[in-house]
């Protein structure tokens, strides 16, 4: 035979079907995909192909390539990265975003102009020392609630006194005084969170304080308090 030195090489391994787009899931699937990767020396000599993660959320079967991870709730943005290796240490890369979508809420009720008739749900049209009432209701688009429970807040008020809402039912109240300052046309915004802030949604009103007809004893008039 021919004396000599003989070198074998080895081809790298390399994905298949390495995402080149955005994975997109919503806030309540788990994420997934099964990575497919060839070598030209699988066949042949014991070439073997393993997964592994690089970095990121997930994990990755490392012999069938099926990358999972339980994204529930993780809305945002993410940046993952898997390898494949073969028996000879030869790797290929495969980076790629997984984005977790969410939906905003939606709401179903908020209080009408102080100028419609009373609906018996929220009263908007008070007199001093009053107590103005009423709720803002809402549902999350995702089912079930995701990624948070729902939660009612104070956005603003531009009236004097304090506004009170329930987080969890956004029923609120605002107690009047019987001082001029209170009366009025104030604005109201209350706030709805899924708990992505970037999502809220809002509800605006308007109370309207007017004042009391009171008999002035000393004179006989009417005077109008407002």
């Amino acid at each position: 035979g021919v004396m000599g030195t003989y070198t074998v090489t080895a081809n790298a391994p390399f994905f298949t079907n390495c995402p080149t787009g955005d994975l997109v899931f919503g806030c309540n699937d788990p994420a997934n995909f099964d990575f497919d990767a060839d070598d030209l020396d699988l066949g042949f000599c014991g070439e073997v192909l393993e997964y592994t993660m690089v970095s990121g959320p997930g994990a990755i079967d490392i012999n069938t390539g099926e990358w999972t991870w339980n994204s529930v709730g993780m809305v945002g943005v993410h940046n993952v990265a898997v390898q494949v290796e073969d028996i000879y240490g030869y790797v290929d890369q495969c980076d790629f975003v997984v984005v977790i979508t969410n939906l905003p809420p939606v709401v179903d009720y908020c209080p009408p102009s102080y100028l419609a008739p009373f609906d018996g749900i929220s009263q908007v049209w008070v007199c001093f020392g009053e107590l103005a009432f009423g709720t803002v209701d809402a549902h999350d688009q995702d089912d079930p609630v995701c990624p948070g429970p729902l939660e009612y807040y104070l956005e603003s008020f531009d009236g004097p006194g304090t506004v009170v809402v329930n987080t969890v039912t956004g029923d609120w109240t605002w107690q009047t005084d019987d001082e001029p300052e209170f009366a009025g046309i104030w604005t109201v915004v209350i706030g709805v969170t899924d708990q992505v802030a970037e999502d809220d949604v809002f509800c605006e009103f308007q109370i309207r304080v007017t004042g009391i007809e009171i008999k002035v004893a000393k004179t006989g008039e009417d005077e109008f308090v407002y």
